[in-house]
């Protein structure tokens, strides 16, 4: 006879340890999705917050060039400024020393066309279909500042060495910048010079790695020789750009765009005053279980929809372009 207050102990019935793995596995279930959809949220909103700040990088980068191509620190027309310096890899002969041609542009360049105008290209880089921009300037600040030394000048750099305020003007290199222009009131402003070809390579890091990319050709500043550098980028994730420019074709100039044109002549270009910018930004990956079939406007474009799985947005300006033509200098 079993003692009073004792009872016996009893293990789980397999009902009841079949409801208990059965809401352990519908819990376990349920915080596995949980983790996964917070996972592929995170990812959505980091590609999309990547895309947009990349988008913005390169518009706010193409918009700062355009609005400076033309400076030539105290000239104001690039037409005097002469030189004998040779650039070794350059785009074209003469190209970088061109300091005339303040801006050039080619629309919707095949990879045919960019190498045909721009040897320095490599074949197969250029996106086809986007705009290719080269602006000529010299850097913000210069290096010699009525011979006082702001920063010291390179040898093998290309320097605009400017006379007398600007009396006359030339194409040096650095060891070809005296002492005397570097004594204080020696009437000498040494400025560096960049000219810059902007296009979007089809790849980033490696070929056929399929991210758009903005890249750059500038002059190198290795001691070497003057001479044009690899190419440069910038910024992944660029699929397309576009720009469109505002036309004054007003005699005398009243400094108001009468017409935007996507493809302007050398001597439209001449007269232009603005330029509408537009980036097509991408995301750097796809994003699975998202399909993209969206076309996108840029200015007169129309880019067709890719019916793939990344994300795009398309980013626009407008700026001022210092143009000395239309400015009648």
């Amino acid at each position: 006879m079993q003692p009073c207050g004792t009872r016996k102990q009893r293990g789980l019935s397999l009902v009841e340890l079949m409801i208990a793995l059965s809401l352990g596995a519908i819990l376990s279930f349920g915080v596995v999705n949980l983790f996964l959809q917070s996972k592929v949220t995170f990812f959505q909103d980091e590609q999309s917050a990547q895309l947009q700040e990349n988008g913005r990088w390169a518009l706010r980068y193409v918009v700062r060039e355009l609005s400076m191509g033309g400076f030539l620190g105290g000239v104001i027309d690039g037409e005097a400024v002469t030189t004998t310096i040779a650039v070794a890899d350059d785009c074209a002969a003469g190209w970088s020393n061109d300091a005339s041609a303040s801006l050039e542009h080619l629309d919707n360049a095949t990879d045919a066309e960019a190498i045909a105008a721009y040897t320095c290209i490599d074949s197969g880089d250029v996106l086809p279909g986007t705009d290719i921009i080269a602006m000529r300037r010299t850097k913000d600040s210069p290096y010699l500042e009525n011979g006082s030394i702001v920063n010291s000048p390179v040898d093998n750099t290309l320097y605009l060495r400017v006379e007398d305020f600007g009396v006359s003007s030339s194409l040096v290199k650095g060891s070809q910048i005296t002492v005397a222009d570097k004594t204080a009131g020696s009437r000498v402003d040494v400025w560096q010079y960049q000219p810059q070809l902007l296009f979007i390579r089809n790849y980033s890091f490696a070929a056929g790695d399929g991210i758009p990319t903005l890249c750059r050709k500038i002059l190198t500043t290795s001691t070497a020789a003057v001479a044009l550098d690899s190419t440069e980028c910038l910024v992944e994730g660029i699929e397309n750009l576009q720009i469109e420019f505002g036309l004054d074709t007003t005699i005398p100039f009243d400094f108001v765009p009468d017409y935007y044109e996507m493809e302007p002549t050398a001597a439209e270009l001449e007269t232009a005053i603005t330029a509408r910018i537009y980036v097509l930004s991408r995301s750097i990956n796809a994003v699975a279980g998202y399909t993209n079939d969206k076309s996108y406007r840029l200015g007169g474009m129309t880019v067709a929809a890719a019916n793939d799985s990344y994300y795009r947005r398309v980013l626009q300006t407008t700026v001022m372009l210092r143009n000395s033509e239309a400015f009648g200098f």
